[in-house]
């Protein structure tokens, strides 16, 4: 994976509790350790060597379950359950669209219609989906429409507002934070640290006391 020495000191520094990235440009001959980050374990779905492919970190103390019967062939996508002490497992998905899937946001919903009680717990879906929402680039389009659709059926909100992306003459919105409980959100943002096209995402959750 490019830059992994890069994204080990990123989450040496941040201790981030769970790390996703897309296009992780991995395929099977890439073996875990080759990409280890100290202190995490990782759940992947690998593509290719050529583009696409997604992967998880989530922090060693942490306990999570691997989400397979979520997974779908035709999605880029990766599902664990968070476990928190005193909290009913927490929902994250760490996914790419690539820009000529039409049919991304149909099939997540098939997908998380499959899932158990989803209106009653957290959800959090990131990731490279390579729509803008910057702009008016493509407002009205066919997949727009389908994520506005799929964030209405699932009662989410979009949590980054500011360009992640960010060229000599185009500046665009396309990595995503969705959740389904914006009120359990302390901060999110745009990190830009240089080692990527794409600048990094994030959203820190509130801390409950007691836990």
């Amino acid at each position: 994976m490019p830059k992994i020495d890069e994204l080990r000191l990123v989450a040496k520094n941040s201790q981030a509790a769970v790390i996703g990235i897309s296009e992780t440009w991995l395929d099977p001959s890439v073996n875990d350790s080759e990409i280890s980050i100290e202190g995490y374990n990782i759940y992947r779905k690998d593509r290719s060597r050529t583009g696409g492919g997604v992967c998880v970190y989530i922090r060693c103390d942490l306990s999570f379950n691997q989400r397979p019967e979520l997974g779908r062939d035709s999605l880029e996508v990766v599902w664990i359950d968070l476990i928190l002490p005193k909290t009913k497992p927490i929902l994250i998905g760490v996914g790419y669209r690539p820009p000529q899937q039409g049919s991304f946001y149909e099939s997540l919903e098939d997908v998380l219609m499959d899932s158990e009680n989803l209106s009653e717990r957290e959800l959090y879906f990131l990731g490279d989906c390579n729509v803008n929402l910057a702009g008016i680039s493509n407002k009205g389009s066919s997949i727009r429409k389908q994520l506005e659709l799929w964030c209405n059926t699932f009662d989410l909100f979009q949590i980054i507002s500011k360009a992640t992306r960010v060229a000599s003459n185009s500046s665009t919105l396309i990595d995503h934070i969705y959740v389904s409980q914006r009120e359990k959100i302390a901060d999110s943002g745009v990190l830009d640290i240089g080692f990527s096209d794409h600048a990094i995402v994030y959203c820190t959750r509130k801390v409950v006391k007691g836990l």
